[in-house]
């Protein structure tokens, strides 16, 4: 028998089938989750190394395990066993092969109850994200798709409760997926441990207020009030402007001061330099004296300028003491 070709058969089936069959309450329960399985159960059946035809039983029961939720949500293995048989009959599989498919689809009924080492297979890679770093994303799409099919809201806090229950009584069955998604379903429990303390106690915070409405805490958040409405006050902005333009002009002031002080420290310089130096040779280089004159000017008129720059401005007026007041 060619199993690989029946492995192709199969999956071109069931895409088809779930492309025809639409719900919309199944926002958890549809292809992509079937993918997710089948893609589990090949991890664990080549860490087992199955022969061809054992392979192809637990790829087939995955592929068909979720299948009957579209006729019967609530017994949706059985139905989905019936579809398995039914098609594969179809393709010529003998009836022991599909016995062994259809045993494996039922054991993944909840509470899980394998018996061989193929329906293992199947029941851990059906519940291979309990142990993922993402049950957090798939549990909220499993909040959702619950509420849709039992027609009634479900608290936060009551999913919660139950995702403990269910994580605490499952098990994985195989030594392999033991060892690979055992610590991790572990920190999914506490996670969600920690989330419904959390909860308790934000609970339990918020009730208290309540109780405690006496006149002092009445006189407290009467302060805590007018605090806000000092805070909030338009003049409280505007000393904030004028300490920030003061600070400003003081910062421009000091960069003025310190270009007025590098001019005068250099033209003081050539000034001594001219005087000490070029003056007594003037006599003798009658031509220097013309270029020495405009230099001394220059910088004796940079000086002057640089001086009377770093005089303070002062404003001229007549104060009144109640100006000063």
């Amino acid at each position: 028998m060619d199993y690989k070709q029946l492995q192709i058969d199969v999956e071109k089936h069931v895409n088809d089938y779930f492309n025809t069959h639409q719900d919309s309450r199944l926002v958890y329960h549809n292809l992509q989750h079937t993918k997710d399985v089948v893609k589990a159960t090949h991890q664990i059946a080549n860490h087992y190394q199955l022969s061809d035809e054992d392979f192809f039983i637990v790829s087939a029961a995955a592929w068909f395990h979720d299948t009957g939720y579209f006729e019967d949500a609530m017994h949706h293995e059985v139905k989905g066993a019936e579809l398995a048989n039914k098609y594969l009959e179809s393709l010529g599989v003998d009836e022991e092969t599909r016995v062994k498919i259809s045993g494996a689809i039922l054991s993944t009924k909840i509470p899980q109850q394998p018996t061989n080492q193929l329906e293992n297979i199947l029941c851990d890679a059906d519940l291979f994200h309990l142990g993922s770093e993402d049950f957090r994303k798939r549990g909220k799409l499993m909040h959702k798709e619950a509420e849709l099919i039992y027609g009634k809201d479900i608290s936060k806090n009551e999913w919660r409760i139950k995702d403990i229950q269910f994580l605490e009584s499952q098990h994985y069955h195989t030594d392999y997926v033991k060892l690979l998604l055992d610590d991790q379903k572990q920190k999914n429990i506490d996670k969600i441990k920690n989330k419904l303390s959390a909860q308790k106690e934000r609970v339990i915070f918020d009730e208290k207020p309540t109780a405690l409405t006496t006149p002092a805490v009445l006189v407290q958040e009467k302060k805590k009030k007018d605090k806000k409405d000092k805070d909030d006050r338009p003049d409280k902005g505007i000393e904030t402007m004028f300490r920030i333009t003061s600070a400003n002009n003081q910062r421009l002031s000091d960069m003025a001061d310190n270009k007025a002080h590098i001019l005068i420290t250099v033209n003081s310089i050539m000034l001594s330099l001219i005087v000490s130096l070029l003056l007594k040779t003037l006599g003798s280089h009658e031509n220097l004296i013309i270029p020495t004159f405009i230099l001394l000017m220059v910088s004796l008129t940079c000086v002057v300028v640089s001086i009377l720059s770093t005089r303070p401005s002062i404003p001229s007026g007549i104060f009144t003491p109640e100006d000063m007041d």
